[in-house]
Formats: C-alpha cells, structure tokens, sequence
C-alpha cells in the first residue's frame, strides 16, 4: 500500500512539473524563429544609462507594464524582466554636438522561476517616466533650464498623471525633448541622453 502510494505521489509530482514547464516551451515553439508579437511591448527601465559615460555591452534592464499576447498565443506576463545590452554610444562631446545611443534586447525572463528566452527586441519607442502631480496646477512641472546640456526623462515634456496612475502602453516615436529614435537607435543634437529608472520603453519583437 506504501508503496502505492509512493508511486502515485511521483506520478503526481512530474504532471506539475510539466505543466508548470508549459509555458516556457510555448514561448520557444518557433523553433530557431524568436517569438513575436503584433503589438510592442510597453516597460520601464530598470537601470539608468548616459550618454556621456555609457560604453557599448552595458547592461540595460527593463520591466514590462501589460501583459503582451505573442504570435504563437504564449503570453508575456507584466512584471516580467528584459534584458538587453548598448551595441553603440557616442556622446554630445565625441559627436560634436550629436548624441546617440543603441539599444538591443535579447532576453526576456517571465518570472523568477522561469528560464529566459531569447528574443530580438528594437527599441521603437521611448516616453518619460510619468509625473504624478499633487496638485491641479501646472506649476508644479520641472522647468526648463536655458543651458540645458542633457536630455532627461524628468524635464520639460514628460507626461502627467493627476489621478495618481499611469498610462500602460508606450507608443512608438519619442516624446523626450530634441530626442528622437530609429531602429533602436536615439538622437540628440542638443546634448547627451539620459536615461533614468522609470522611463518608458517599447520594445518591437522580431523573428530576426
């Protein structure tokens, strides 16, 4: 009867294990494809990046805001983690004048317990991170400074929230000041970039 029971219980243990792995393989069910999706997926980032000191490899994280649908149904959570590398800097001084920076995510790791899965990310969209104003005044917006020399997440332009949440999407195109961006690349011609924790992100998944 022990025995039984024993036998039973393994059997029991490996149909969750495999339903847990289900996911996971989900993710991966292209084959060599990377899995993609109609709509890019929104974040935040994680890390902070300049342009001034930022060298090509550093290491950028993000974290998503929604739930994303992928092309072969699998679904990428909210909370999950992107990581992603800078394949090319240059700053406002080594420019002349022109800032850029590329940006690249390769992996996504839906949870803490999953594996990560790889995937070709474009940043296609940047945003800054929302301004939760205390009051009904627009006084309360960071100002400009006229010897501005670096473009922040925090300046004039950002988005405000007064009813305290924010916005789960980022559309593609920059809504940073003097920035821009083009396949996973931003631009400045009025001083270094600056990415801070919170800043919004899109990120377009293709399958090469």
């Amino acid at each position: 009867m022990r025995k039984f029971a024993f036998v039973t219980l393994i059997a029991s243990s490996m149909v969750a294990a495999t339903v847990v792995a289900i996911p996971v393989f989900a993710l991966q069910a292209d084959g060599s494809a990377y899995p993609t999706a109609s709509s890019a997926l929104s974040a935040e980032i994680t890390s902070k990046l300049d342009t001034k000191k930022a060298t090509a490899g550093e290491l950028v994280t993000a974290k998503t805001l929604a739930d994303t649908t992928l092309a072969n149904g699998a679904t990428i959570p909210r909370g999950a983690v992107l990581e992603g590398k800078v394949t090319a800097v240059q700053s406002m001084f080594s420019g002349g004048g022109n800032a850029s920076v590329a940006i690249s995510f390769n992996q996504v790791l839906p949870s803490k317990k999953a594996s990560a899965i790889s995937i070709h990310g474009v940043l296609v969209g940047v945003a800054p991170k929302p301004y939760i104003s205390g009051g009904s005044s627009a006084a309360s917006l960071p100002s400009a400074s006229t010897k501005n020399t670096m473009m922040t997440a925090g300046e004039t332009g950002q988005s405000i929230d007064n009813t305290g949440g924010s916005s789960e999407t980022v559309a593609r195109g920059s809504s940073l000041r003097n920035v821009t961006v083009e396949s996973g690349t931003l631009r400045s011609s009025h001083g270094d970039i600056k990415l801070d924790h919170g800043t919004r992100i899109a990120v377009a998944l293709q399958s090469n």
